[in-house]
């Protein structure tokens, strides 16, 4: 204005904001002030939910004939728009599902079943809403949900819960693999509806893994070879061979030596005729945590013997020289 103005104040109706300064005394045509007045505003989660912060700060002076002059603050000098600061919003969400198989007995049997749980964070600064879980597993029976509201920093690992009953064709796969997707949902600064997505899969194991200890018949000669410890193993419902699964020796008389790569068995020779024993175990390689162990016994017979020693002995005839007649 052309005027001078007094006792010039700033008000904001923004709930919280923390407004500090004291009206300027004496504001001259043309004058700007922007020291005397300040605000602080602490963000709140509703804040950033909106995406943005918007508020409008009201300054009101005197004029020379006493009459009260007011205006709305704006993004200039001539505007009395409403001033909105833009709020970053990082939405992100994060699921973890866990198996329990624990309800698998070996060998695994149709009819069994896998138990699978859902937890499911909200990593991110922005609340969603209408969380929902799918799973890709065909037959797989998913219940809860969805969850209404999930604030930053909020996990839930109770709503969705599953269970998934053994098919002939999973103890032949010797796993179960499916993977399962949450989505929440939130609004923009635009008030548009977007939402945000994470993925989380898991593998149950069915294969099963036996083994067996051989009975070999009594090596008769001085030491030997047996055949392969493998003969009554199975891995996955299939006979175990060296093409399936891997051997590794867990302990060992000293007198025998198990060779993984052929798993024979080789007794040494020269022991007394008895027991022996190895314990080896052996891994599937398609599933390497799947295991078993047994111990081996290997017999050396007896072998019948006889040993005769002839000695002899020279009697001298009582002349002292050895000769005819002694």
């Amino acid at each position: 204005g052309d005027v001078n103005l007094s006792n010039v104040v700033i008000t904001d109706p923004l709930p919280d904001l923390v407004l500090s300064g004291s009206p300027i005394p004496l504001l001259a045509p043309g004058q700007t002030n922007t020291v005397t007045y300040s605000g602080v505003y602490l963000l709140k989660q509703s804040d950033i939910d909106a995406g943005m912060v918007m508020n409008q700060a009201t300054a009101t002076g005197v004029d020379p004939y006493n009459t009260s002059v007011s205006d709305l603050s704006g993004a200039d000098a001539v505007s009395d728009n409403v001033l909105t600061t833009p709020v970053n919003q990082a939405a992100s969400i994060a699921l973890i599902k866990s198996g329990d198989a624990s309800g698998i007995t070996v060998p695994a049997q149709t009819g069994q079943q896998v138990s699978y749980a859902f937890t499911i964070t909200n990593t991110g600064n922005v609340t969603l809403t209408n969380v929902t879980l799918t799973d890709s597993l065909p037959g797989i029976v998913l219940s809860g949900g969805p969850i209404a509201t999930l604030a930053p920093g909020q996990a839930d690992s109770t709503t969705y819960a599953a269970t998934y009953t053994l098919q002939a064709s999973d103890i032949a796969a010797g796993q179960v693999d499916n993977t399962a997707t949450v989505t929440g949902t939130y609004m923009d600064a635009t008030t548009a509806s977007q939402t945000i997505s994470d993925s989380s899969s898991d593998t149950a194991i069915t294969a099963a893994i036996e083994a067996l200890p051989e009975i070999f018949p009594p090596i008769t000669s001085d030491g030997g070879t047996t055949t392969t410890v493998l003969g009554s193993d199975s891995v996955i419902n299939m006979q175990a061979t060296l093409a399936n699964v891997t051997i590794s020796v867990l302990s060992s008389d000293p007198e025998v030596t198990l060779d993984p790569a052929t798993g024979l068995i080789t007794l040494a020779p020269g022991n007394p005729a008895g027991e022996y024993t190895v314990t080896y175990q052996i891994c599937s390689i398609a599933f390497p945590a799947v295991c078993d162990q047994t111990t081996e016994t290997v017999i050396q017979a007896a072998r019948p013997s006889i040993e005769t020693v002839k000695t002899q002995a020279l009697s001298d005839n009582g002349d002292g020289v050895t000769g005819v007649g002694d």
